[in-house]
């Protein structure tokens, strides 16, 4: 395994971004794996829900995904916001053409989910689409971590799909950045 010192990371700088975005996105899938009790903690099943901490992740990875795309498009520092619906909206089009398209095609189960969501509640479900999804999550974050304060009305984490979109987005552009992983705020290692 190869490790590169860099000079101190800018914080707007792609990579760096993309790459604390995959600790965030790892730390979901791992957590999943605790929920689900295929990972166990020191031996022994999850002794307590690990769904909030989950959502977290997945939600802070998202953001990251997304600045880290405009960065790459504007070379500049990506605005400090949650919203992922301003963030979409800063995008280059064919990003947005990439995410929307991968969600086209994977978005089944979510919105499966949400319309059975709906009718369990007795209510009419909306047009389940990526601006649906989109809208409903674009304050996931900071509701996830606030969220003793309550969840508003239609509002959550369901993107998990337009988190994979934006990824797969990135690695298309830079695919070697993958298998980087940042093991400090100086070194990025590269390789197995």
């Amino acid at each position: 395994m190869q490790s590169h010192m860099m000079t101190p990371p800018t914080k707007h700088d792609p990579a760096n971004i993309f790459t604390v975005a995959e600790q965030f996105r790892s730390a979901d899938k791992m957590l999943n794996l605790m929920l689900r009790q295929e990972l166990t903690y020191e031996g022994h099943p999850v002794p307590f829900d690990v769904s909030i901490p989950m959502v977290t992740c997945a939600a802070f990875a998202l953001e990251l995904y997304l600045k880290c795309l405009i960065s790459m498009e504007t070379g500049d520092r990506p605005p400090n916001t949650h919203d992922y619906v301003r963030l979409f909206g800063l995008l280059h089009n064919d990003s947005k053409t990439a995410i929307r398209n991968y969600f086209d095609k994977n978005s089944g189960d979510t919105v499966t989910v949400i319309k059975r969501a709906f009718e369990q509640s007795g209510r009419p479900a909306p047009t389940v689409d990526f601006d649906y999804v989109l809208s409903v999550s674009r304050r996931a974050f900071p509701i996830a971590r606030y969220l003793y304060e309550g969840v508003p009305a239609e509002q959550g984490w369901v993107a998990e799909t337009i988190m994979e979109g934006a990824r797969r987005t990135i690695l298309k552009r830079f695919p070697h950045w993958e298998k980087a992983r940042l093991v400090s705020p100086l070194v990025v290692r590269t390789g197995p």
